[in-house]
Parts: structure tokens; sequence; C-alpha cells
């Protein structure tokens, strides 16, 4: 099981993993051929059911969703699950500074139209550990990551499209004694987006 992921993201993911840990986001444009999107899309949309997003507190947040299990065998999201198998072999196989493997467990397929609220400005869920992992199939989407120099984040606008990956720092990936997962937003879409999301969540 190789050959997923583009030669771009082999040859950038060091940096990448360099750059969550020290700035708690990276972005990298081409990481999934587009023949791989296509895939992926496929399979959410034959072989899954979507669900509306169900409230986070007091973040705002509509899209619709869909929950694979990484450990779940299935004949239905086997691209999809591949995908996260492929990703964590190359995180593990990467010379950086973290000793524990992450080992995503938890997939989340979501879509944003055009008339959602897309996500308020949040943190990730604090039991999704080291890594959160954001491939785009489908669609364009801008995501802004609020700046923060207490915890080493800068503010920028990131724009993603069909193929791109973007990683935000989880809990326990610096070590640090502080809350350093990046705050960020989603924006509602110009036109339909759906994502691809791996996390290694511990409350699972």
């Amino acid at each position: 099981m190789t050959g997923l992921l583009t030669t771009n993201l082999l040859r950038r993911l060091p940096s990448m993993l360099q750059r969550v840990c020290n700035e708690g986001f990276a972005l990298c444009q081409f990481a999934l051929p587009i023949s791989v999107c296509d895939e992926l899309y496929a399979e959410a949309e034959s072989c899954g059911q979507w669900l509306p997003s169900q409230p986070s507190g007091e973040v705002e947040q509509r899209f619709e969703t869909q929950q694979v299990l990484m450990e779940l065998p299935t004949r239905h999201f086997v691209t999809t699950q591949n995908v996260g198998r492929e990703l964590a072999q190359r995180v593990a196989a990467a010379d950086w500074a973290v000793d524990q493997p992450w080992v995503p467990n938890d997939v989340a397929i979501q879509r944003y139209r055009p008339s959602s609220g897309g996500i308020g400005t949040h943190r990730d869920y604090a039991r999704d550990i080291l890594l959160i992992a954001v491939f785009t199939i489908r669609g364009i989407g801008h995501m802004e990551v609020i700046g923060d120099p207490e915890i080493q984040v800068r503010q920028e606008g990131i724009m993603t499209t069909p193929g791109s990956l973007v990683l935000l720092r989880g809990p326990g990936l610096t070590g640090r004694d502080i809350d350093d997962r990046p705050v960020h937003r989603v924006d509602p879409p110009v036109i339909t987006r759906t994502s691809v999301a791996y996390r290694h969540n511990i409350g699972l």
C-alpha cells in the first residue's frame, strides 16, 4: 500500500512537520493526485451517509459529515483508510523531533456548501493529539489561522484546493506545558468543498 501520496508531499513532509512544531500549521499544495481525490470523493458519495454537524459549545459550525474508523474493516472506504495509513507511515519515517507515534484512527469527511456558515473561530479537540491532517478533495476553501505570539503562531490565510494538505498542531507535539493548538476558522466556500481529515483520537 504505497503510491497514494505525491512526490511533492514526500519531499516537503519533513519541513512541514518541523513547521507545524514551530509555527502551528503547514500547507502543501498537490499533496494528493487528482485521481486519488476522485477515489476518495467517490467512496464518500457512494458508500457513506451524510449527517448534519452537531453543535460544539459556542462555536458555530454548519456542514455535512461522515465518520470512518481506521481500524474498522470495510470494503467501502479502502482508499480513505489507505491514504491515512500511508501518511502515518511517512510521518513515522520522517526525521523530526517527536518520539510518540501519530496513529490516525478517526477520519472525518466533511462537505461545506456555499450556504453554510463554515466553522467559527475555534481550536480542534484536545483529544486529537499530535497532528490533524486535512486533505481537500473537492472545491476551494479558505482557512484563517489566528495569530498568537504566546504560542508561536502567526496570522495567515490558507487557500485550499483539490489535492492540498493542511497540517495543524495538536496536543503533545511540542512538549510545552501550554495549550498551543492554533486557533483558526473555516470560511464558507464559494463552491462546495469536501475535505478528509485524519486524527489520532485518544478518546476512541
